[in-house]
């Protein structure tokens, strides 16, 4: 399982965690949260933006595998 803080890839302070298996589905839960949550509308998240946001989490070691507990 992957898990990330809202807060960790949107500029608003959210402690929501976000979780799932993959890279993917967790970019995607993310987006959803900020849309649904944030009013971050599909514009916001550019290519660019997402790229960005998935390098900056495994510079910062903000994207992590986390156990079944």
């Amino acid at each position: 399982m992957f898990e990330l803080r809202c807060s960790e890839a949107h500029p608003v302070q959210c402690d929501v965690r976000l979780r799932s298996r993959s890279v993917r589905e967790l970019v995607d839960l993310v987006r959803e949260h900020g849309a649904r949550d944030h009013g971050f509308t599909s514009l916001w998240y550019t290519p660019e933006r997402v790229r960005s946001m998935i390098e900056r989490m495994n510079r910062d070691g903000r994207y992590r595998s986390v156990s079944h507990g």
